[in-house]
């Protein structure tokens, strides 16, 4: 794990009250930390434009609070969780630009508020 990312995730427990977070193009790599499941008042995050690799974790799906969703411009690869589904706020979710590979889970289309996929 790369210094950078290393203090990345020792901040993450200062995020805890806020509802927006923005870390586009910071030159974050490897997997997405699962750290941000701490974050559960979070309603926006924003990492587009990083160097994330691996897939998108599944847990992202207890995210409740969570309305917009920006993960394009990484290396994800793999398909999209299903679990993201259960994230009944969800109106943004941007995946475009990555590896994803598979189909559209069917229950993202159970998301009432869902406008743009």
């Amino acid at each position: 794990m790369t210094a950078r990312l290393l203090i990345f995730h020792a901040q993450l427990h200062n995020l805890a009250g806020r509802c927006c977070r923005n870390l586009r193009r910071n030159k974050l790599h490897g997997p997405v930390p699962k750290s941000f499941l701490n974050l559960t008042s979070l309603q926006t995050l924003d990492l587009r434009s990083n160097c994330f690799d691996r897939e998108i974790p599944r847990e992202f799906g207890a995210l409740q609070s969570l309305s917009h969703l920006y993960i394009s411009h990484n290396l994800l690869n793999g398909s999209i969780p299903e679990e993201l589904g259960n994230i009944s706020n969800l109106v943004y979710l941007d995946v475009s630009d990555n590896q994803l590979s598979g189909h559209i889970p069917p229950k993202l289309g159970n998301l009432a508020q869902l406008q743009y996929l």
